[in-house]
């Protein structure tokens, strides 16, 4: 684990320093770098590239946030909802700061996917980078308070959508359950021990959920979209495993496969 930290900061390295010999924006390196490094045990360098973070923020702020928020998308497009909550906690704070309320409101959408999303493992992953990240940006007692509030929200929010689908025993069809425009974001791919497949995707209002899909060779990536029509799907209460490690409110079983269509953009 050590070294694969240690080479995703030397990537990142050098990355910033082709950003500053180029003059474009190096906050996302600088970030990725100190978080690799702190990851990887080497909390000296981490903190030098803190510092950096500090002043690129300070000169900026409103930009900061922007590029933040697009950092923790990309995070959790990739499937890593901890570093991406750590990372958008962050880019909330500079927006508060910046009374920037369109990206506070968009930051707010996204945080409750990432918590959402977040599994048992997730959390225990990255003990102690919230700490870290945590000065990157120093926010008034007026900002504090009201950042605080709405984490408050987003939780509230993310247990809402954390809730069970309404279970069936019989095959319906599934626009009585999705709408038909409803598209999922691909989580991750999962094979049991029977070689069944697991989709597990997640939507904006309806939470995160496993496809169950018996046949069929699925080459899926996180970050893909997944919709499914005209077909039917039964709706079951996960198992205790399946929740607890993939944090999914509902197991949906498709009758016809061949109706699922995946599609690359990255949609959250």
């Amino acid at each position: 684990m050590r070294n694969k930290w240690e080479r995703a900061a030397d990537l990142f390295e050098t990355a910033d320093r082709q950003a500053q010999s180029t003059k474009s924006p190096r906050l996302t390196y600088v970030v990725c770098a100190g978080m690799a490094r702190f990851l990887s045990g080497d909390e000296t360098v981490a903190k030098k590239h803190l510092t950096s973070a500090q002043t690129l923020v300070g000169d900026d702020i409103v930009k900061a946030g922007q590029e933040l928020f697009l950092l923790g998308k990309t995070m959790l497009a990739m499937d890593e909802a901890g570093l991406a909550i750590e990372v958008l906690d962050e880019a909330m704070e500079c927006a508060i700061d910046a009374q920037d309320a369109n990206l506070t409101e968009k930051l707010a959408e996204y945080l409750v996917l990432a918590n959402n999303a977040l599994t048992e493992s997730d959390s225990q992953q990255y003990h102690g980078l919230r700490k870290y990240l945590d000065d990157i940006n120093t926010i008034e007692q007026t900002s504090s308070d009201e950042f605080e509030k709405k984490i408050s929200e987003i939780e509230k929010q993310a247990e809402v959508m954390a809730k069970p689908l309404e279970t069936s025993e019989n095959w319906i069809d599934a626009s009585e359950v999705f709408p038909s425009s409803a598209t999922f974001n691909v989580l991750r791919q999962v094979t049991t021990e029977n070689a069944e497949t697991l989709i597990v995707g997640q939507h904006s209002e309806l939470g995160v959920v496993a496809f169950w899909l018996p046949d069929g060779d699925y080459q899926v990536s996180s970050g893909q979209n997944i919709a499914i029509a005209q077909t039917k799907v039964k709706i079951a209460e996960a198992p205790k495993e399946l929740r607890n490690e993939h944090n999914i409110s509902a197991l949906v079983a498709v009758k016809d496969c061949d109706k699922i269509t995946f599609s690359a953009e990255i949609k959250l």
